[in-house]
């Protein structure tokens, strides 16, 4: 932990949506610092006509890391700053939902990409397959909607 959260300290050093919401809970833990997680979200969730880090699933994180952040900080100024980006994303997601409510995302020149298709990065090997829909992917997407809810 630095000003934000890194990954790959030695490889990519990059700040990752789905790595920020992993450490929130050892942070609040062993260092309760909000302000580590909560300036890599503001950083990351930013809606920019692209997903968070071009990963559909590092969106859903982003989501999912607002409500952990408010659990483990009560931080309730960064969901309001947040509010809107959540918003807008929650909409542009919505928009992608079948009937049934599941999220089908779209792969484009924005996405990370090492992304799969949908621009879906569960983790490095594994490969989604086009056919059929990824239930890993959208256990988050329930998980992103019932964080949204709080």
């Amino acid at each position: 932990m630095q000003t934000l959260i890194v990954d790959g300290i030695k490889r990519d050093r990059l700040p990752w949506m789905a790595d920020n919401a992993a450490a929130i809970g050892p942070n609040a833990y062993a260092f309760g610092d909000p302000r580590i997680t909560a300036d890599g979200i503001a950083a990351l969730f930013r809606p920019q006509n692209a997903f968070a880090n071009g990963i559909a699933d590092y969106t859903l994180w982003g989501i999912i890391a607002l409500a952990l952040d408010l659990e483990a900080f009560n931080d309730e100024a960064l969901l309001t700053a947040t509010a809107s980006d959540l918003i807008e994303v929650l909409s542009s997601l919505l928009a992608m939902t079948d009937t049934g409510g599941l999220l089908h995302t779209v792969k484009d020149d924005l996405s990370f990409p090492e992304s799969g298709p949908g621009a879906i990065f569960l983790d490095w090997g594994v490969e989604v397959d086009p056919l059929r829909t990824p239930t890993a992917f959208q256990a988050l997407w329930y998980w992103a909607l019932q964080s949204a809810i709080r």
